[in-house]
């Protein structure tokens, strides 16, 4: 992917978007061709450190012990304890799960998030994510943690042979949109098999805008 291309194609979409009254995103997709998402081995649920910030706000819940909870109040915009999940509602728990886009969680208390609210977590995808430090030990780990998330996409394929993401606002700089465009695209065609070889077309679009096609 030519990333020169790519910023004329951002600057261009830029310059054609009426004006809203809101900050719209640069949504990528990306979609492929004969691949059988039934074979498991096919389908992805991933996620991809970006070099610059998606821009749009996510939400943090943490599970955290009593020496973590006044970082983690401070941090993210929900935390709790132990305590607050003994005897929690299905309803509750459901609820839980689809508010927040992250769960951080102390390393002592994964067993207590695993039974309480751990299979409506794991059905969304939401589990705490060791690989990206999601499950701590200390809060100091914290403050690097909320950076962290705010920069991590999520690439899932599994019910259509189609990857959507976030890669940045529209009030963000061109080359930064590009950088994140760039690093999902690479994860991407890595993580699916024969990946290049089964893209029928990369788009991108803003929220309020058409779609335009990158590749081929």
């Amino acid at each position: 992917m030519d990333k020169t291309k790519l910023i004329h194609i951002i600057k261009e979409l830029k310059e054609k978007s009426k004006k809203r009254n809101f900050i719209q995103n640069f949504d990528l997709v990306i979609n492929f061709k004969g691949i059988d998402l039934k074979k498991e081995a096919n389908r992805l649920n991933s996620f991809v450190l970006l070099p610059f910030s998606k821009g749009k706000p996510i939400k943090i819940c943490a599970l955290t012990d009593k020496n973590s909870l006044k970082e983690a109040k401070s941090l993210f915009d929900k935390a709790l304890l132990k305590e607050d999940l003994d005897g929690i509602s299905k309803k509750e728990a459901k609820k839980l799960s689809q508010d927040y886009d992250y769960f951080v969680c102390h390393a002592s208390l994964m067993a207590s998030l695993a039974t309480s609210i751990g299979k409506f977590l794991a059905s969304k995808g939401k589990m705490p994510n060791p690989k990206y430090g999601c499950i701590y030990n200390n809060p100091e780990q914290l403050p690097g943690l909320k950076i962290k998330l705010n920069k991590l996409a999520k690439t899932i394929m599994k019910k259509e042979a189609t990857i959507k993401a976030i890669v940045g606002l529209d009030s963000a700089k061109d080359e930064e949109i590009a950088e994140n465009i760039l690093t999902i695209y690479n994860h991407v065609i890595n993580e699916v098999p024969q990946g290049k070889t089964k893209i029928r077309s990369v788009l991108l679009k803003l929220t309020m805008g058409e779609p335009k096609k990158i590749e081929p």
